[in-house]
């Protein structure tokens, strides 16, 4: 750690252009000492007591600021800077809403009283971790509102900040001693800015772990804190050059990844291409074997059909060749060769025949008329009378009718007409 440590005006100077900040604590009531203090947070004290002056003119009271839209405040904190104006409407706001539903009134003058009994410790006892709880440095200061302006109030961390400061020493580091130094380095008139600009300092900053060193506006009056910069530059530059070895190793893994993945590709492309090349081949053998099976089943068809033609010479499904056409015409020939000698053979041996047998004699007329007669029938046998008349009707029923003949007379020229009969 260097030697060598900063002045205290600087040091208070420096601070009290980062974060503003009270010089006296004159408002009378604690309510409107409060609100001042929120905002004149990092900005112009005399800003923002005129923000506040305007605030309470524009209004009839506080409770009608605090039922107000923090859009329609920040209206009149924009001289504190445009961008704070929204953020300090809104801690305003919930300040007046935090004490009016603690205690029912907008009112924080017991504050100021001396605790008469237990409720009344217990009210301010309330408050005060509220406000330790939202803002060290706001709760310092009201305690200080409180009391003497001329003291001191320390809180845990405001040793440490000062001891990284260069400020106090380390083995010295209680409350009375603390208290003692902050006496020694600033006036009276400069308690209540120090105090204020320390603990903002702690509250924003210098954390009890990780500082924010870095973004400290006091970094280079710290000499803590530059050792704390240097060594996380360091850090940081270990750490990028430990990534950017990672990424290396990475990108190395990827791009092994990535041959090993298009090798894989490849042999599987090539698989694929040799399956396809197998499959086509036997499709390509299960075709030809098909149509190698069709052509001998149609072979075969036509050859029968060839056979159990009638035509001959005729070729099935096509045209007659030479050859089959001469067959044909020898075919026909031999038949009808035949077909002559068969005729031939047939005459003469009827011939022969008719030769052979002896001639008929020829019987007279009388004879042959009575060969042609038919035999006289024989008498039935009688059968009952009963079956006789049966027998009877069954033969009328199958006779057709006799036709009626209708008798009409015709005409003739001298008026006489003849009977003419005609059958239906």
């Amino acid at each position: 750690m260097p030697a060598k440590t900063p002045s205290a005006k600087t040091l208070l100077q420096t601070l009290r252009t980062s974060f503003g900040g009270p010089t006296e604590l004159d408002e009378p009531r604690p309510l409107e000492q409060i609100v001042l203090l929120i905002l004149a947070s990092r900005s112009d004290i005399r800003k923002a007591r005129a923000a506040m002056l305007k605030i309470e003119s524009e209004y009839v009271d506080w409770n009608e600021v605090r039922v107000t839209s923090a859009y329609e405040l920040s209206r009149w904190l924009r001289p504190l800077g445009a961008k704070k104006a929204q953020a300090k409407a809104e801690q305003m706001k919930e300040l007046l809403s935090t004490v009016y539903n603690r205690f029912n009134k907008l009112d924080l003058d017991f504050l100021q009283k001396e605790a008469k009994g237990a409720a009344e410790v217990r009210k301010r006892e309330r408050f005060q971790t509220y406000l330790q709880e939202k803002s060290i440095a706001l709760h310092v200061m009201m305690s200080l509102h409180a009391s003497d302006r001329q003291d001191v109030v320390v809180v845990s961390g405001l040793a440490r900040v000062l001891q990284r400061l260069g400020v106090l020493n380390g083995k010295s580091s209680t409350i009375t001693a603390t208290r003692s130094k902050l006496k020694d380095l600033y006036a009276a008139e400069e308690l209540v800015t120090a105090q204020w600009s320390f603990y903002t300092l702690l509250e924003t900053y210098c954390h009890a772990r990780l500082p924010d060193c870095p973004a400290c506006p006091v970094l280079q009056l710290c000499p803590v804190g530059q050792e704390e910069a240097k060594k996380r530059k360091a850090d940081a530059k270990k750490a990028k050059a430990k990534a950017a070895e990672r990424a290396k190793v990475l990108a190395k893994r990827e791009a092994v990844a990535k041959k090993k993945a298009a090798v894989a590709e490849k042999k599987k492309a090539a698989a694929a291409k040799k399956a396809a090349a197998a499959e086509k081949k036997r499709q390509d053998a299960a075709a030809k074997k098909l149509a190698k099976k069709l052509a001998k089943k149609l072979a075969e068809r036509l050859a029968k059909k060839r056979k159990g033609s009638k035509k001959a010479g005729k070729k099935v499904g096509g045209r007659p060749t030479k050859k089959t056409a001469k067959k044909a015409s020898k075919k026909k020939t031999t038949k009808r060769k035949v077909a002559k000698k068969k005729a031939s053979k047939k005459k003469t041996t009827k011939r022969k025949v008719a030769k052979k047998k002896p001639v008929a004699r020829k019987r007279p007329a009388a004879k042959r008329k009575a060969a042609k007669r038919p035999a006289a029938k024989r008498p039935a046998a009688k059968r009952p009378a009963a079956k006789r008349k049966a027998a009877k009707r069954k033969a009328a029923k199958k006779k057709p009718a006799a036709r009626k003949r209708k008798t009409t007379k015709r005409k003739t020229t001298g008026g006489k007409g003849r009977k003419t009969s005609r059958r239906r």
